[in-house]
């Protein structure tokens, strides 16, 4: 998905369909790696989610501040980080993934 689109969705897309979203992928790839073998119980299994949720919300919660939607507005940001998303640093790449 090109760098705007990924912008777009994560300003648009509201956090709930996001982490529902991330939860069906989580749960495709541990189905998909067979991952029952090592999880022990449903216990364990809610531990690894609370866990991933409360990863993804850190990145989220930094990712709408790397946008500017929380504290200062798109075209402030754009010029603070020099007019360049994409410039190769960990800003930039924050938004390809």
């Amino acid at each position: 998905m090109p760098d705007r689109e990924m912008t777009a969705y994560f300003q648009s897309t509201p956090r709930p369909q996001m982490l529902e979203q991330d939860k069906q992928t989580l749960r495709a790839i541990l189905a998909k790696y067979r991952a029952e073998r090592w999880i022990k119980d449903e216990a364990q299994q809610q531990s690894l989610e609370a866990t991933l949720e409360n990863n993804l919300d850190r990145i989220y919660s930094e990712t709408r501040t790397g946008l500017g939607k929380d504290s200062e507005s798109d075209s402030q940001n754009s010029r603070r980080q020099g007019n360049s998303v994409n410039d190769g640093t960990a800003h930039g790449k924050l938004l390809r993934v």
